[in-house]
């Protein structure tokens, strides 16, 4: 039975792995390699590049380079900052060392996870926003359509009735 369930619970987090990875890869538009996106993360230019997705303007210059430096974990702050600056929970929000030193990489997944379905969730709530406002503005625009109609068939019935007055006859 335990080791059932610790199957179920390793295919489980690796289906938030593989989620997160494909979440990451519509945002910036590039392919990750999933044996490698656990490094990938580590250098952090992926997690700079989503960054920059979420808040533009927010990411100055990505370190780029192919082996593992402590630099890199400027471009990890990046995205730090932002979560912050769009007020994503802290208990979600993992530490540098969790990546960078591999303390706590299902974390590291768990919170992209997270942050996959808050901005998920604010844009569908926008969305809904939009769509009443445009919702409101259809019936107006239906009710100030009616209202000519009203008013130009009166004028009509004006108008034909002072120029051609009905004889009876």
């Amino acid at each position: 039975m335990d080791i059932e369930r610790k199957n179920i619970q390793a295919y489980e987090y690796l289906c938030h792995v593989e989620e997160a990875r494909d979440w990451i890869e519509r945002c910036i538009e590039e392919q990750i390699d999933s044996k490698t996106f656990e490094e990938q993360l580590r250098r952090g230019i992926v997690l700079a590049k989503l960054a920059q997705i979420i808040q533009p303007g927010s990411v100055k210059k990505i370190f780029d380079a192919e082996k593992l430096q402590y630099r890199h974990s400027d471009n990890i702050n990046y995205l730090f900052n932002v979560m912050r600056n769009i007020k994503f929970p802290e208990n979600f929000i993992f530490e540098l060392t969790d990546l960078y030193d591999k303390k706590n990489i299902p974390k590291v997944i768990y919170c992209l996870h997270a942050l996959r379905y808050i901005r998920k969730s604010n844009s569908i709530l926008k969305n809904k926003k939009k769509n009443k406002k445009k919702k409101k503005k259809k019936i107006i625009n239906i009710e100030y359509s009616y209202i000519i109609y009203i008013h130009i068939s009166i004028i009509q019935s004006l108008f034909r009735s002072y120029w051609f007055p009905s004889s009876s006859c």
